[in-house]
């Protein structure tokens, strides 16, 4: 097990956090094929989250740092 947080234990350590929030993607119900449906999805929250990423990094002063998702 490996501790990495506050004082060698498993508490993080403090630091600030921003959370953004945008509205919701809307899932549609009963799609025909649900792995066409799912690979929609999953590319318009990204695109979203990227959107989000870019709208706010400044405020947060992260400009300089990359969006990486994996």
């Amino acid at each position: 097990m490996l501790f990495w947080g506050r004082w060698g234990t498993p508490i993080p350590h403090q630091k600030p956090m921003t959370l953004v929030v945008g509205k919701p993607v809307p899932v549609p119900a009963g799609e025909a094929s649900l792995d066409a449906a799912v690979q929609k999805m999953h590319a318009e929250f990204i695109a979203t989250v990227e959107r989000l990423y870019e709208l706010h990094k400044c405020g947060v002063g992260v400009s300089a740092v990359p969006l990486l998702i994996m």
